[in-house]
């Protein structure tokens, strides 16, 4: 989607549009399983240093692969855009604080390309949200019960501590 986003900036414009993540190739490379209508909204304005602003979200519920479990769950992911397109690496650490920089000096850019990475960083790393369980039962293997299973970070900080270093 090759748009010029200073135009849109100026006429204020929004993009609501429902596209398919197989329009997006590097996120539907990154989903194991299937199809799924990705909603985006995007708006398109001027800040007060006539520098483009995008907000906006992209909204899709993908089969993701559960890292305990292995099953493919489906999962509501809800991305939230804000993006400033800035012209030198300056104006990018000034308005870093409050939206994601692009530089950008061209008029044409890849709208698109922009929105698939902010996707890819919103994929979550586990299936089911924080504080839900799976239901695959734990391990037992190591003789303790599962809801008395160390976690990781105690494990190496156990073993830190047994090997005398801090």
């Amino acid at each position: 989607m090759e748009l010029d986003p200073r135009d849109l900036a100026r006429s204020n414009s929004v993009i609501q549009q429902t596209l398919s993540s197989s329009d997006f190739p590097r996120l539907e490379a990154a989903l194991p399983a299937g199809r799924v209508p990705i909603v985006l909204c995007l708006k398109f304005s001027l800040d007060e240093n006539d520098r483009v602003r995008i907000e906006g979200t992209a909204e899709f519920t993908p089969a993701i692969e559960c890292h305990r479990c292995l099953r493919v769950v489906p999962t509501r992911v809800s991305q939230g855009l804000n993006i400033c397109i800035v012209r030198s690496g300056k104006e990018a650490d000034e308005v870093m604080e409050f939206a994601d920089p692009v530089i950008h000096a061209d008029r044409m850019m890849d709208i698109q390309a922009l929105v698939e990475d902010d996707l890819l960083l919103g994929l979550p790393r586990l299936a089911a949200p924080h504080g839900v369980e799976c239901s695959s039962p734990r391990s037992t293997e190591s003789g303790v019960r599962p809801d008395r299973q160390p976690d990781a970070l105690s494990t190496v900080l156990d073993l830190k501590e047994q090997m005398g270093l801090k």
